[in-house]
């Protein structure tokens, strides 16, 4: 069903906003978000979860101007049309909010497709979760208890995980165990309790953050979705698996923003002469999330029982020339390998939107 909606705080952001205030408008739209001046509600863009990656790829953060990466020429239809005339140019253009224009780029409403059909589609590609790992950073709360057992808003990491990804669609599951893979066994079963089926791998010695690919038997025509067992996020696990396959990949890691101030001044030279002197200047640079998606070629060679890890098995696929590919993650996201992390993730999961 069509709607016409005046409600342009739902959609709308104001130019001077940040990518971060863009970020929490597209937590209710989940396409786009429209920057329109205000008072004369005239457009000016439109930034999308897309333009906001490629921003982030780019160098962009999140305290900048989102205005910079915008699409100054957004698909808007005029406002006169009939619902009919607007529908049929939604579905072709395959989006759910469209701005409806009058004179000099007012928006007079937003077209909005409430009947359209939001069922998340199954995906039979096996999801991984390596939760094998003895934690000993997280010690003492690891004394009696598998790190991705360790409860959060009273309930383990893990069947936080296995929520999040039967969500966007998985429902098989391979977890890689180790130590007090008993507790893990004895939660989960094969998953149908859950809704979801799930196989093991059994870890008789650790064998690293990639090593029980080496044992996994998954068809070999789709991707696998790994993922370490300490990782909390929102991330959007179909979503990656779709910008793998978009774009070609072999291998995609989700990677994390993070900006260092250094502590001293930076100086540039060029040979003898100093040509630039920036006084404790942010660097940023991208992080691995933990959180994979990867094709046969990347994992098929990988020996029964031989220890790996992922930036290993990146490394090989980088020399070996297959399309490794980053995925920017600017969802929420806590690697909870620390007890410091584990207090902060109990503290501030409970205001996650889709925990």
């Amino acid at each position: 069903m069509l709607e016409r909606i005046s409600d342009f705080e739902r959609v709308c952001i104001p130019p001077s906003s940040t990518i971060r205030e863009a970020l929490e408008k597209l937590a209710w739209g989940g396409q786009a978000v429209f920057v329109v001046e205000k008072g004369t509600h005239r457009l000016s863009a439109s930034v999308s979860d897309g333009d906001i990656r490629r921003a982030l790829l780019n160098g962009a953060q999140l305290h900048e101007s989102v205005l910079r990466h915008a699409n100054r020429d957004p698909i808007t239809l005029p406002a006169n049309l009939c619902d009919e005339v607007i529908e049929s140019q939604m579905r072709r253009s395959a989006v759910r909010v469209i701005p409806l224009l009058g004179s000099d780029r007012k928006v007079l409403a937003f077209a909005f497709n409430s009947t359209r059909e939001s069922v998340t589609p199954a995906r039979p590609n096996h999801f991984m979760v390596m939760a094998g790992g003895r934690g000993q950073r997280l010690n003492p709360y690891t004394e009696d208890c598998p790190k991705p057992m360790l409860e959060l808003n009273g309930k383990p990491m893990l069947h936080h995980i296995v929520d999040r990804a039967r969500s966007c669609g998985f429902v098989n599951f391979i977890f890689s165990v180790n130590y007090l893979k008993e507790l893990i066994e004895e939660y989960f079963g094969d998953g149908s309790n859950f809704g979801v089926s799930i196989s093991y791998i059994y870890e008789d010695s650790p064998l690293g953050t990639a090593g029980a690919l080496g044992y996994a038997q998954i068809p070999g025509e789709l991707p696998v979705l790994v993922t370490n067992g300490d990782v909390m996020s929102e991330i959007d696990y179909g979503a990656l698996l779709d910008y793998h396959n978009q774009h070609g990949a072999e291998a995609t890691m989700a990677v994390r923003q993070v900006i260092e101030k250094l502590e001293y001044g930076v100086v540039q030279t060029t040979g003898r002469a100093i040509v630039k002197i920036e006084e404790k200047p942010e660097v940023s640079r991208f992080i691995n999330a933990g959180v994979y998606v990867l094709n046969s070629e990347v994992y098929g060679g990988l020996e029964p029982g031989r220890h790996a890890d992922m930036p290993d098995l990146f490394t090989c696929a980088i020399e070996a020339g297959l399309n490794t590919v980053a995925y920017p993650v600017h969802e929420q996201w806590i690697d909870v390998g620390r007890p410091t992390d584990y207090e902060f993730a109990e503290r501030v999961l409970k205001k996650w939107v889709h925990i």
